[in-house]
């Protein structure tokens, strides 16, 4: 008992019979021979696995590349009219992702943010082209048509399959939601209104503020990031600006 406890696989009494010995031996052997084959079966098929897991975790990869570019070029033709809007939703998609990573929000949040920020301004596609490029201040009437956009973008993205889009929900209007509460389309006042608009907000207006725009011409970058420091507590969440 003490031998087998110490590790031996078998043993024979005295005296030894030779033939009895060379049974045991060749009995041994075998089950040494099979004990290999399936160590070596064992890691071959965790070196497949591997391998495997790999060529899916690279087919993911281009797919969510290829869903993120759709959603981009959707996103574009929404916003089609307007030229100067094409790079804005892509650069805005990948600044919100920023401020989350250093919010030190859960990777499925940014990514999340990742593919559904670019269709927050999806319903502009239905404002008329004289409100959507007037180069010039919109009238009180202009103004509430263009409102309207918030809206009707959440009612595009309604009843939506994809989680990037059900759990902001409703997507488009958030950001343009303002921490003192004097925002639209609800009016949501501080932590009421979702993170994913608060963070929206403020990388929506900085790079709008940073680009051309039918109305004027783009601001240098210190002044966007002074017109944001100051709208905190206003306008930005002063939680988002202090890791933007």
């Amino acid at each position: 008992m003490r031998a087998l406890e110490a590790g031996a696989d078998d043993f024979l009494t005295k005296p030894v019979d030779g033939s009895e010995l060379k049974a045991r031996v060749q009995s041994l052997l075998k089950v040494k021979a099979y004990n290999d084959h399936m160590l070596r079966y064992q890691e071959e098929l965790k070196a497949e696995v591997s391998r495997q897991t790999e060529a899916l975790s690279a087919a993911l990869q281009k797919l969510e590349a290829a869903s993120l570019d759709t959603i981009y070029r959707l996103s574009r033709a929404a916003e089609f009219r307007d030229s100067d809007t094409g790079a804005h939703i892509e650069r805005v998609s990948h600044y919100a992702a920023a401020v989350a990573r250093r919010m030190a929000e859960p990777h499925e949040f940014t990514q999340m943010l990742l593919y559904a920020v670019p269709m927050h301004d999806v319903g502009k596609i239905a404002i008329p082209d004289r409100i959507l490029l007037k180069p010039g201040k919109l009238n009180p009437d202009e103004w509430r048509i263009m409102q309207k956009h918030a809206e009707i973008g959440a009612a595009i993205l309604s009843n939506a399959d994809s989680n990037c889009f059900k759990r902001p929900k409703p997507l488009p209007g958030p950001h343009h939601e303002k921490w003192d509460g004097t925002g639209y389309p609800r009016g949501l006042r501080a932590e009421a209104i979702p993170l994913v608009g608060r963070i929206t907000a403020v990388v929506d207006v900085f790079d709008a503020l940073c680009s051309k725009r039918p109305y004027r011409k783009p601001l240098p970058m210190e002044q966007p990031l002074e017109i944001i420091r100051n709208g905190r507590n206003q306008h930005f969440d002063p939680g988002c600006w202090t890791r933007f």
